[in-house]
């Protein structure tokens, strides 16, 4: 229906239709809305159109009645014995370029419960083993249990799977995997990466910085350093309500909260992740951020949230951390292959 709603006036013009594919491609087919009022606008229209037939045919979209240039009917098995026969394509029918993608690579904290056993569900494994073997040997290497064998445990063990060099590796390897599968069934074109904290490094190899290895050995060896170095740690807490609603109150509190950890010893903003914030400090500031923030809850999870094995990251205290990366001699090309 969205073609013939579109030429009667019924959908608002920024919903743009693109020419469907033959099987259903959300990215080939039509692009986002620019607003919620525009989304409720063609849900309207949509509930008020009579059923048209192609309803009955829910993998093709109708295709327009083409005409020789006299008015009469084009034959359809001539149009396709003969492609000069084909009235020419009409302006802005067609979508010449492949809809554009910025990539973004998670941080060491996103490999949970839930993503064990991300190798088995991920499929076309030849895409990804070359990968997981590289890993693995450099896993062992380093004297850490192999990327494959923890992501095929039987069950999520908090002391192992979150332990710094365990989770750096599997984030970081999981991640370069996911996107070379994705990448090679995908109908876009990825036009940049970018990365939150560890993710960085996975955005360096992905946009053509680093290689796998490279990239790979700087993980591990942060991931060792942070073993043996923990210093301070960081915890999560929300700054919306219930709702998805930005909330001055909280928000408020965590202002008040730094202060106060500050007088402590050291606190600060970690990361702003929009609806939530990750703050850091050294052990006294932490405590003093547990007593003063408010507890909160978000379904079964409870704030504010400890976040097992991590240091104070990206804030001053780190600076111990970053001499050996320096020593290290770690350089990233001046011209990745795609915006980094």
């Amino acid at each position: 229906q969205l073609p013939r709603l579109q030429r009667e006036g019924a959908l608002p013009d920024t919903w743009r239709l693109l020419d469907a594919a033959p099987t259903y491609n959300p990215l080939g087919r039509l692009t986002t809305f620019v607003s919620a009022a525009e989304i409720a606008d063609a849900l309207r229209a949509l509930s008020a159109a009579p059923p048209a037939a192609t309803l009955e045919q829910p993998r093709r979209l109708e295709q327009p009645r083409r005409a020789e240039p006299d008015g009469s009917p084009l034959d359809s098995r001539a149009a396709r014995a003969s492609p000069s026969a084909r009235p020419p394509p009409r302006v802005g029918a067609a979508r010449t370029a492949p809809p554009r993608a910025l990539v973004i690579c998670p941080g060491r904290g996103s490999y949970n419960s839930a993503e064990l056993g991300s190798l088995a569900r991920m499929g076309s494994r030849p895409l990804w083993q070359p990968l997981v073997d590289e890993a693995d040997a450099r896993c062992a290497a380093a004297g850490l249990e192999r990327v494959s064998s923890l992501d095929a445990r039987a069950r999520f063990e908090r002391g192992v799977h979150l332990d710094a060099a365990h989770a750096s590796a599997l984030t970081f390897t999981l991640s370069a995997a996911d996107f070379a599968v994705r990448a090679a069934a995908a109908d876009w074109a990825p036009v940049g990466f970018v990365g939150n904290s560890l993710g960085w490094y996975t955005a360096a190899h992905l946009a053509g910085a680093l290689s796998f290895g490279e990239a790979l050995e700087i993980v591990l060896r942060t991931g060792g350093w942070q073993r043996r170095h923990t210093v301070g740690g960081q915890l999560v807490y929300p700054t919306q309500d219930e709702g998805w609603t930005p909330s001055g109150e909280l928000r408020a509190a965590v202002d008040g909260a730094l202060r106060e950890a500050n007088s402590a010893g050291y606190a600060a903003l970690s990361i702003d992740l929009g609806g939530a914030v990750v703050l850091a400090a050294d052990e006294p500031g932490l405590t003093s951020l547990k007593a003063a923030l408010p507890p909160v809850a978000r379904g079964r999870t409870r704030f504010p949230l400890s976040l097992p094995g991590h240091s104070a990251f990206h804030t001053p205290l780190m600076a111990p951390m970053a001499d050996p990366a320096r020593a290290a001699g770690w350089r990233v090309q001046d011209r990745p292959t795609v915006t980094l």
